[in-house]
């Protein structure tokens, strides 16, 4: 990390890379204990499409642990105006670790999917039959996530579809 002192107080800029194609940076103020990593939460809310339309979903995911070692009561994630908490971090973890795993448990049987799609289509439209695995697939994803997660955070039933969506093609990729 790079550190300077502004009007006396000791500032800290880490780069990361949990959004941007390029590299993202960390803001840390350790006395006044408060962060800014911009595109990473919306306090309250589940995050916005594609979680915040990361450019490598495995990264995002990693920058729940990055942060966390961070000791802070209050994160600015830019693009909202109200500041969130640890707690207000937590739940986004957590949201997004269950988007991951309900996502993952799809993927599993994405193979025997595929095949018995494809076998009803009479192998006649193999392009067809990925994209409806990956609409089934998604669908029960999002469907689990919205019954666990809208009553906890706002706006799951807008975004879900497009994290689970965003999650198995990074499976499908990696």
């Amino acid at each position: 990390p790079y550190e300077f002192s502004l009007a006396g107080e000791k500032v800290e800029l880490t780069p990361a890379s949990f959004h941007a194609e390029d590299v993202d940076t960390i803001v840390y103020l350790p006395r006044q204990k408060f962060i800014m990593a911009v595109d990473t939460i919306t306090p309250g809310e589940a995050p916005f499409m594609n979680f915040g339309a990361t450019s490598d979903v495995g990264a995002y995911m990693t920058f729940f642990e990055t942060i966390l070692k961070y000791e802070f009561d209050h994160i600015l994630s830019g693009h909202v105006s109200a500041l969130g908490t640890r707690e207000d971090v937590i739940a986004a973890r957590d949201y997004a670790q269950d988007v991951w795993q309900t996502a993952g448990a799809g993927m599993a049987t994405f193979l025997d999917r595929f095949n018995a799609t494809l076998a009803a289509f009479e192998y006649k439209n193999a392009n067809l039959a990925y994209r409806t695995t990956i609409e089934t697939v998604r669908r029960e994803c999002a469907n689990a996530v919205i019954d666990r997660w809208s009553d906890k955070l706002s706006v799951v039933d807008v975004w879900a579809d497009s994290h689970c969506e965003t999650v198995i093609l990074y499976n499908i990729m990696h």
